[in-house]
C-alpha cells in the first residue's frame, strides 16, 4: 500500500516551488489518460460482440484476431525495449495514437471481408472452395489471398485455440478470483490495524454482511429455477455447505476473516447461478418459457427510479438527431449481449485485470503466504513474471474475451447464421471443476503449516504451532507471581516427590504475538522426559521450566498494534521489536535473581522437612522473537549456561535492514544496500548504539562487515570479548531452510564466524556449538527441532541441546 501511495503521490505531485497553476497539470493527464483507456476498454468490449452478431463467427474470429495481434506488438516493443529508450517512447507512441484509426479500421475489414454473406458460410467451406479452384489462381493468390491457405490456417487455428482454453480460462478465472479476495483480505487487515480498527470492523463487518445477504438472494433465485433436476439440487447442496463450513472455518480459525470468508461465499454462489441462468430450457420448463421471456431477468426497479428512467428517455429524445443516433447505435450494441453474458464478461475483465495490475502493487508474497515475508529470489522472480504478464495484459485479456463470447453464441438457421440473444453457455463440468479446485485452494491455504506472524486477535483459535504432535504428558503446572509477572512453572511437584540435591533452571521465551500458554506442549513434554529418565538413572538433579509472558503479549498486552510488522502499519517496528527483545532479557536476568526463594517457598508446602538444594544452573530457549532474545540473554548473563536458540537471529541489524527491503520503506536504499538505512528514521542511531551493546553481531563488530578471517590483533580484541561473553558456554541453533520472516541468510554470517572461531583460534575457550539448518522448514519449531532440542544421546564431538551431562 505504501508502495502504491509513494507511486501516485511522486506521478501526480508538482516538485516543490512550481506555481500553482501548474499543480493541476498532472492530475489533469492523469484523468484524461483514464478516461482515453476508458474509451478504447469500451469500445473493446463493445466491438468484439459486434462483429460477432453482425457479421457471424468469422468476423468475430478475424476481428478479435487482428486485435490480438496489434496489441501483442504493442506489447512486445515495450517488453523489449528500455524503459528510457527514445525508440520505445516512439514507437509506444505512434501505436497508441494509431489506435484511434486502427480499431474502426480493422473493424470494418473483418465485417467486409468475412460477413455471413460474404459467399460462402464459414472459413472452412471457403477454404475448401478456394482449394478446388486453385488451378486457375496463382501460388501467391492460393497462400496469401482469399480463402488461402493463410486465412484457413489464422482462423482455423485461432478457433481451435479459443474452443480448447476455454476450460483454460475457467480454471484461471477461479485462480484469479481467490487471489482478488485474499487481496481484499489483506487490505482489510492493513486498514483495520492502521488505526481507528474499531470503525473499520463495524465497516467491514456491515460490508460483509451485505455482501452475504445479497449472495443468499441470488441463491434463493435459483433454488427456484424450474430447469433444476434433483441432481443439480444435490450438487448446489454439497456446493454450499462445503462453502459454509469451510468460510466458518476461516473465520474462527483466524487464518481468514470475514470480508474473505464473505466473499467466497458470494464467488461460489455467482458460479452456481451462473450455470443455471446459462442453461438451456428444459423440456419440463417449456411452457414456462413464454411467461419468463415476457418478464425481465431481474426484478422491476422501484416506481421513482422507473419514473426518472422514462423522464430521462424524454430527455434524450429532444437532443439533436446525431447524438440521438449515437446513443441509438450503443445501445443497439449493448443489446447485442445478454446480462447474463455481460455479468460473466464485467466479472472476469476484472479479475484478470486485478490478478495483472492491482494484486502485483499490493502484494505481500502470493496466494499463501499472504503473512510471509518473500525471500530476495522468490520476490524478484514473482515480479518479474507478473511485470511480463501485466505488458501482454491487453492480448490475454481479448484472447480470454473472445473465448468466453463464443460460449454465447447461438446457431440460427436463418440469414443471421450467429447470434448472441443467449443460449446454453457450455462448460459447465468444468465451472463445476473451477468451484471445487477454487474451494479446494483455499482450503489449503487455510492448513496450517507454517508459524506466521498474526495479531493475538487474529490467534484466537488457531492451532498452537508449539504444540507437538505427541500428547502432552502429565506435567505438574503451577503459576507463581515473582516480582509482580505470573511465571508459569512446569515440574515442581517432580521435584519435591523425587530426592533432589541440585536444581536447573529451563528459561523458555514464547515467539512474537504468542504468550506463555503457548509454550506448554513443550515445556510439559521435555520436562516429562527429563524426570523420567532422571527416575531411571536415579539421578539427584531436578529440572523445572518457566515461562512468563513477554511485554505487551498476553497478559501483558498494551498495544496490539506494536507488535505488528512495518507491513502492517506500524512505522516503529524496528524500536518495538527492539524494545521487546531488551525487555524479555532484563525481566529473565531479573527472575534469575528472585526464582530460587520463590521455588523454595513453594516446595516448603510439598516437601516434608523443607527445601535443602537450590537451583544452581540457568538453560534457555528461544522460539523466533524468543530465538533473538535467547542470544542476547545468552551474551548478557553469565549464570545462563547453554541455550537452544530457534529460528531467532544473532544480528538484529540485517534482521531489520532485510525486513526493510521487502517492505519498500523509502529509508531503504538499494544503491548502497541498506547501508544509511542505519541511522534512519525507522532505524534511529539511539537503536544502533543499542544494538552496540546487546546484540551478538553488533557486540563484535558494530555495523562493520563480519570477517571470516580476523588478523591476529583482531582475534586478541575478540578473544577478550568472547571470553566475557560466552567462554565455556554451548549452544544449538536451529534455522529454517525456507525460512522468509528469519531468513538463514541473515544468520549465516555470524554462525559460519563463530563455528570457525571455535574450531580454530577460540578452540579453547570451551565454546560448544551446533548449527542445524531444516531443508524445507519454513517459520516454525519443527518437530525436528522438537527432538533435536530434547535429545539425550551423545555422540562424540556433538552437543546435545539438554544433554544429562550439561543440566
Amino acid at each position: 500500500q505504501s508502495r502504491l501511495c509513494r507511486r501516485f503521490v511522486t506521478s501526480t505531485l508538482p516538485p516543490d516551488g512550481a506555481a500553482p497553476a501548474s499543480q493541476l497539470v498532472a492530475p489533469m493527464w492523469w484523468f484524461f489518460r483514464f478516461i482515453s483507456s476508458s474509451i478504447f476498454l469500451l469500445s473493446i468490449v463493445l466491438s468484439i460482440p459486434v462483429a460477432f452478431d453482425v457479421g457471424g463467427r468469422d468476423s468475430g474470429l478475424a476481428y478479435s484476431l487482428a486485435l490480438f495481434g496489434f496489441y501483442f506488438v504493442l506489447s512486445a516493443v515495450a517488453a523489449a525495449t528500455p524503459a528510457t529508450s527514445r525508440v520505445r517512447w516512439t514507437i509506444s507512441h505512434l501505436l497508441r495514437l494509431s489506435q484511434w484509426i486502427v480499431l474502426p479500421a480493422l473493424l470494418i475489414w473483418a465485417l467486409g471481408r468475412f460477413a455471413v454473406d460474404a459467399g460462402s458460410s464459414n472459413w472452412v467451406e471457403r477454404t475448401l472452395q478456394g482449394l478446388a479452384t486453385s488451378k486457375s489462381t496463382t501460388w501467391n493468390e492460393w497462400v496469401f489471398g482469399e480463402n488461402g491457405v493463410l486465412e484457413f490456417l489464422t482462423l482455423g487455428g485461432w478457433d481451435n485455440t479459443l474452443r480448447y482454453s476455454s476450460p483454460v480460462f475457467q480454471l484461471m478465472e477461479g485462480f484469479c478470483s481467490l487471489l482478488v479476495i485474499q487481496a481484499a483480505g489483506q487490505i482489510t487487515r492493513w486498514l483495520v490495524h492502521r488505526g481507528r480498527s474499531d470503525t473499520w470492523m463495524i465497516i467491514l463487518l456491515v460490508l460483509s454482511g451485505g455482501i452475504i445477504a445479497s449472495a443468499l438472494y441470488f441463491l434463493w433465485r435459483v433454488a427456484h429455477f424450474p430447469s433444476i433436476s434433483n441432481i443439480d439440487g444435490a450438487l448446489i447442496g454439497v456446493t454450499m455447505t462445503s462453502a459454509f463450513f469451510l468460510c466458518a472455518y476461516g473465520i474462527h480459525s483466524g487464518r481468514g476473516n470475514v470480508v474473505e470468508s464473505s466473499l467466497l461465499f458470494a464467488y461460489v454462489v455467482l458460479c452456481v447461478y451462473q450455470i443455471f441462468t446459462d442453461y438451456l430450457p428444459s423440456p419440463d420448463a417449456a411452457g414456462a418459457e413464454g411467461q419468463a421471456s415476457a418478464e425481465p431477468d431481474f426484478p422491476p426497479l422501484p416506481p421513482i427510479i422507473m419514473a426518472s428512467y422514462s423522464t430521462l428517455l424524454h430527455m434524450l429524445g429532444s437532443l439533436p438527431s446525431a447524438v440521438h443516433s449515437s446513443l441509438a447505435l450503443l445501445y443497439a450494441a449493448f443489446q447485442t449481449i445478454t446480462p447474463s453474458a455481460i455479468i460473466s464478461l464485467t466479472f472476469r475483465l476484472f479479475v484478470f485485470y486485478c490478478a495483472t495490475r492491482i494484486i502485483p502493487a499490493v502484494r505481500e508474497s502470493g496466494a499463501r503466504a499472504l503473512m510471509e515475508q518473500p525471500s530476495e529470489e522468490e520476490s524478484d522472480a514473482v515480479n518479474r513474471l507478473l511485470g511480463l504478464a501485466s505488458y501482454f495484459s491487453p492480448s490475454i485479456l481479448i484472447a480470454m474475451y473472445t473465448s468466453l463470447l463464443l460460449q454465447h453464441f447461438n446457431t440460427d438457421d436463418g440469414p443471421d447464421g450467429w447470434s448472441l440473444r443467449g443460449n446454453d453457455a457450455g462448460g459447465n463440468v468444468w465451472r463445476w471443476i473451477n468451484i471445487a479446485a477454487t474451494m479446494s485452494l483455499y482450503a489449503i491455504e487455510l492448513y496450517p503449516r507454517i508459524l506466521e506472524p498474526r495479531t493475538i486477535a487474529e490467534m484466537s483459535g488457531v492451532e498452537n504451532p508449539m504444540t507437538t504432535p505427541a500428547a502432552e504428558p502429565a506435567t505438574s503446572k503451577r503459576t507463581i507471581l515473582m516480582a509482580g509477572l505470573p511465571c508459569d512453572v512446569y515440574g515442581l511437584e517432580e521435584i519435591g516427590s523425587l530426592p533432589t540435591t541440585a536444581v536447573s533452571c529451563l528459561w523458555l521465551h514464547h515467539p512474537r504475538t504468542r504468550r506463555k500458554e503457548d509454550m506448554a506442549g513443550f515445556a510439559m513434554r521435555i520436562v516429562s522426559d527429563w524426570h523420567q529418565r532422571r527416575r531411571d538413572s536415579h539421578s539427584t538433579r531436578g529440572l523445572i521450566a518457566v515461562v512468563f509472558d513477554q511485554r505487551n503479549h498476553g497478559g501483558r498486552l498494551v498495544d496490539e498494534r506494536a507488535n505488528n510488522a512495518w507491513k502492517k502499519g506500524n512505522a516503529t517496528h524496528a524500536i518495538d521489536m527492539a524494545g521487546a527483545i531488551a525487555g524479555m532479557v532484563s525481566d529473565t536476568r531479573g527472575l534469575i535473581d528472585l526464582v530460587d526463594g520463590y521455588v523454595a517457598h513453594e516446595l516448603r508446602g510439598m516437601k516434608d522437612g523443607g527445601w535443602d538444594s537450590d537451583i544452581d544452573q540457568h538453560l534457555l530457549l528461544g522460539v523466533s522473537l524468543g530465538g533473538h532474545s535467547a542470544w542476547q540473554a545468552l551474551f548478557a548473563e553469565p549464570r545462563i549456561r547453554a541455550a537452544v536458540i530457534i529460528i531467532g537471529c544473532p544480528d538484529f541489524m540485517a534482521l531489520m535492514t532485510n525486513r526493510a527491503k521487502n517492505a519498500e520503506l523509502s529509508t531503504y536504499s538499494a544503491e548502497d544496500k541498506g547501508t544509511s538505512f542505519l541511522g534512519s528514521k525507522d532505524f534511529p542511531r539511539d537503536l544502533v548504539r543499542a544494538c552496540a551493546k546487546h546484540d551478538p553481531k553488533a557486540i563484535l563488530f558494530g555495523t562493520s562487515s563480519i570477517s571470516k578471517k580476523p588478523s591476529e590483533e583482531e582475534q586478541q580484541r575478540l578473544r577478550t570479548v568472547l571470553d566475557g561473553r560466552i567462554k565455556g558456554k554451548k549452544l544449538l541453533v536451529c534455522s529454517g531452510g525456507d525460512d522468509r520472516l528469519v531468513p538463514y541468510s541473515q544468520s549465516r554470517r555470524f554462525l559460519e564466524f563463530l563455528e570457525g572461531a571455535t574450531k580454530t583460534w577460540y578452540n579453547d575457550g570451551g565454546v560448544v556449538l551446533e548449527n542445524k539448518v531444516y531443508e524445507g522448514v519454513g517459520h516454525a519449531f519443527s518437530e525436528g527441532m522438537v527432538e533435536d532440542a530434547v535429545r539425550k544421546r551423545r555422540h562424540s564431538g556433538r552437543i546435545k541441546a539438554m544433554e544429562y551431562d550439561t543440566v
